[in-house]
């Protein structure tokens, strides 16, 4: 984890681990925060989800 420690700040921390223990994938336009962690999944929006 320490790698990630200079680029991870807590909340996102929270919201990836929460969604690896819980199998779930997350929903986000801020891919560049997470897509550095090992296990996470994105959900790919529509144009149709963000209007």
């Amino acid at each position: 984890m320490s790698e990630y420690r200079d680029k991870l700040a807590m909340p996102d921390a929270l919201i990836a681990a929460t969604a690896i223990c819980n199998n779930l994938k997350i929903f986000t336009l801020n891919k560049k925060d997470f897509e550095f962690i090992k296990g996470i999944e994105f959900y790919k929006p529509t144009q149709k989800m963000l209007s």
